[in-house]
């Protein structure tokens, strides 16, 4: 669990927790800082799988889970039916979680047209509607 979690910093905006991020992954596995940074792809293959799994965590992991998932944007498109999941807790429900669903829907929003079909779920499960 730590590598997916140290793989999303290493494009952290402070310079120096990237670099901590970076330095840690090559004590797990020498190299694998660098094959993170020239394929994409694996570094979305590895941590794809550990939002999904936080997604049917805590309201509160979940709203985590989805702001990391924003950043993938289209890339994400596979776990779109996930996230409609996660957002179909009763929990949520609770007006103290809506900061949770406000993520969600961002994420879907970067995910865009690919999760066209989260629409009409939303407007049937959120307190809103």
């Amino acid at each position: 669990a730590a590598v997916p979690a140290l793989a999303e910093v290493t494009d952290d905006p402070v310079a120096a927790v990237a670099a901590a991020a970076a330095d840690a992954l090559e004590k797990i596995e020498p190299g694998l800082s660098a094959k993170l940074r020239r394929e994409p792809k694996y570094k979305r293959e590895l941590i794809l799988p550990e939002l999904v799994r936080s997604m049917k965590g805590s309201p509160e992991v979940r709203g985590f889970a989805f702001q990391a998932l924003k950043k993938f944007g289209p890339d994400a498109r596979e776990v779109v039916p996930d996230l409609m999941a996660a957002l179909q807790d009763p929990e949520l429900k609770n007006p103290k979680y809506d900061w949770v669903w406000i993520r969600g829907f961002d994420a879907l929003g970067a995910i865009g047209p690919a999760a066209s079909k989260a629409v009409p779920l939303l407007l049937r499960s959120h307190p809103m509607y």
